[in-house]
C-alpha cells in the first residue's frame, strides 16, 4: 500500500483554526494506521515549521521528514522531499489540497519520480469556473487548477454537482473523482436551550467569497424592521472593518455582536443559543455549517447555490433558500416566528453513515495502487 503525504502551502494564522486542521488529519492518520500498516499522515510543508506549530503537529501524530523540516528555504526543501521519496521503498499519495502551491508542488514532484508517486488534487470549493473567479489572480487559479485536474491521478470532490461542473470541460476527468464531503464534527452539534438568546447569526470567514457586503445588507433590513433583534457575527477576515464601519451604530449599542473566530466548544454553544443561522455565500461546496446548524436544531436560510440545494435537500425542513435581499428579508422575519423541528435520530445516523463512507473511500484512494 501506499504512504499518505500531505502538501500544505500555508497554515491558519489563528491558533484555533490551526488545531481544528491538525485534529482533522489526526482523525484521517488514525484512519490510515486501521486499513493499513503503514504509519499515518507524513506532511510537507512549504513554510519553515518552528516552535509551538511543530509541537502541535507532534501532539496530534503528524509526522514529517527531519531533513525536510530542517531547512528554510521552500526551494531545498522540495528537493529535500524529492530525495526522500527516491530513497524511500515505498510509493506515496501526494494529497495536493489547501492552495495551487502545494498542487504545483505535486505536480513537479509526480514529473521527475513518477514511477514512486500519485498526485490527488482535493477541491473543497470552486477554483476551477472563470465564472466565480475574477481578475488576473481568479484566472491564475483556473489555469493552474484546471492543470491539477488534467495532471491528477485521483480529484476530491465534496459534492455531485462539483463533479458534473469539472466533467463539462474535462470529460476524461470522470474516472478519477473521490466523492468524500468534509465530516461532520459531532462535538459541535448542539441540544437547543429552551430558551434562545441569539435571534440572528453568521458563521464564517469575513471576506469577499462569504457575501458578505450581501450579509450587511439583509442585517440592516433586519435591524430597521425590528430593532430588538439580537445579532451575532462570529468570524474574523479582510472584511471586518466594513462590517464594524457600517454596522457601527447597532455594535455600539451591542445590538450586532463581533465574537471573531470561535472554537468549536464555543460554536456549539453559539449553536444551542441561536435561533436562525444565514449564509450568504455564492457558492458552497458543501455546506458543512448549514449542516451543523440543521442538527443543531437551527433554522438556516442560505444563498441559493447548488452547494446549498444539497444541503437543503438533506434537510428540507430546516434550511431554505433564497435569491433577493427580500426573499432574505422575508425568509429571516418567517423562521424567527417558527419552532423548528427536533432533529430526527435517522437523520443524525444517515449523516453519520454519509461521513464514515466518504472517509473510508478517500483513504482507499490513498492507498492503493
Amino acid at each position: 500500500m501506499r504512504r499518505t503525504i500531505f502538501l500544505q502551502a500555508k497554515f491558519p494564522k489563528d491558533n484555533l483554526e490551526l488545531l481544528n486542521l491538525l485534529e482533522r488529519w489526526n482523525r484521517y492518520g488514525e484512519i490510515v494506521r486501521q486499513y493499513s500498516d503503514e504509519d499515518g499522515i507524513w506532511l510537507f510543508s512549504a513554510g519553515f515549521q518552528q516552535g509551538q506549530q511543530t509541537q502541535l503537529l507532534k501532539a496530534q501524530n503528524i509526522k514529517f521528514f527531519k531533513s525536510v523540516e530542517g531547512n528554510v528555504n521552500t526551494l531545498v526543501r522540495i528537493l529535500a522531499l524529492t530525495r526522500e521519496i527516491q530513497q524511500s521503498s515505498s510509493k506515496f499519495t501526494l494529497v495536493c489540497g489547501d492552495s495551487q502551491k502545494s498542487l504545483l508542488i505535486g505536480i513537479y514532484l509526480k514529473f521527475f519520480i513518477r514511477s514512486k508517486v500519485q498526485v490527488q488534487t482535493q477541491f473543497h470549493g470552486d477554483t476551477y469556473t472563470f465564472r466565480f473567479n475574477k481578475g488576473l489572480r481568479g484566472i491564475l487559479r483556473v489555469c493552474l487548477s484546471r492543470i491539477g485536474i488534467i495532471s491528477s491521478d485521483s480529484i476530491r470532490v465534496v459534492s455531485k454537482f462539483q463533479m458534473e461542473e469539472i466533467t463539462s470541460f474535462a470529460p476524461k476527468s470522470k474516472q478519477k473523482f473521490v466523492l468524500a464531503p468534509i465530516p461532520i464534527d459531532y462535538s459541535r452539534i448542539a441540544i437547543p436551550l429552551n430558551s434562545k438568546t441569539i435571534d440572528l447569526a453568521f458563521i464564517g470567514r469575513l471576506h469577499q467569497e462569504r457575501g458578505i457586503v450581501e450579509l450587511i445588507k439583509i442585517i440592516k433590513l433586519v435591524k430597521e424592521a425590528s430593532p430588538e433583534i439580537r445579532i451575532v457575527i462570529a468570524g474574523d477576515g479582510p472584511m471586518r472593518p466594513q462590517i464594524e464601519r457600517q454596522l457601527s451604530y447597532w455594535i455600539d449599542k451591542g445590538d450586532v455582536m463581533m465574537r471573531g473566530y470561535l472554537s468549536g466548544e464555543q460554536i456549539l454553544d453559539l449553536y444551542s443559543k441561536t435561533k436562525v443561522l444565514i449564509s450568504t455565500a455564492p457558492r458552497e461546496g458543501y455546506g458543512l455549517t448549514l449542516r451543523e446548524a440543521a442538527l443543531s436544531q437551527v433554522l438556516v436560510i442560505a444563498r441559493y447555490s447548488k452547494g446549498a440545494c444539497e444541503a437543503q435537500n438533506s434537510y428540507p425542513d430546516q434550511i431554505k433558500t433564497f435569491s433577493t435581499l427580500s426573499e432574505a428579508f422575508n425568509l429571516v422575519q418567517e423562521s424567527l416566528n417558527q419552532k423548528v423541528s427536533t432533529a430526527a435520530l435517522d437523520q443524525i445516523d444517515k449523516q453519520r453513515q454519509l461521513d464514515s463512507e466518504g472517509i473510508v473511500r478517500l483513504v482507499n484512494s490513498w492507498l492503493n495502487n
